[in-house]
């Protein structure tokens, strides 16, 4: 398994289906994981480790507040240059064993965050993802 290599700066919604904002217990960056802590009820980064880890509530994150984020569970996102080039369109992109981050293959948990699409219309932007949360 390889983890993706997301620069929160480059994180861009494409089209958002489903998002939802709350509060946060730590510090979730644009284009990371985030899952309902059943404690706090708050967001906060999940892994692949345990079914705990993965959670409920999830999705990926596309602000970076303080105290407040806001998470997609159904949209396209686009994670930057060269982030999904080794990735075929079509390709599976699941979440990694690493605290928020993706992965080109499955962690422990097998969890699935998305697909990738071509982006069609937009000079800069060839590869996104397809969240499907």
């Amino acid at each position: 398994m390889t983890d993706l290599v997301i620069d929160y700066t480059k994180v861009r919604e494409i089209e958002v289906i489903e998002q939802f904002t709350g509060p946060a217990d730590e510090t979730v960056e644009p284009g990371q994981y985030a899952r309902l802590a059943p404690s706090t009820g708050k967001l906060t980064k999940g892994n692949a480790t345990t079914a705990a880890e993965v959670g409920g509530g999830e999705g990926l994150c596309i602000t970076r507040q303080v105290n407040t984020i806001t998470i997609v569970k159904k949209g396209i996102l686009w994670l930057g240059e060269e982030v999904l080039d080794a990735l075929n369109f079509g390709a599976t992109v699941y979440l990694s064993n690493t605290d928020g981050t993706l992965a080109d293959a499955a962690g422990t948990v097998s969890k699935v965050v998305g697909t990738v699409v071509p982006l069609y219309g937009h000079s800069t932007f060839k590869k996104a993802l397809r969240v499907n949360l």
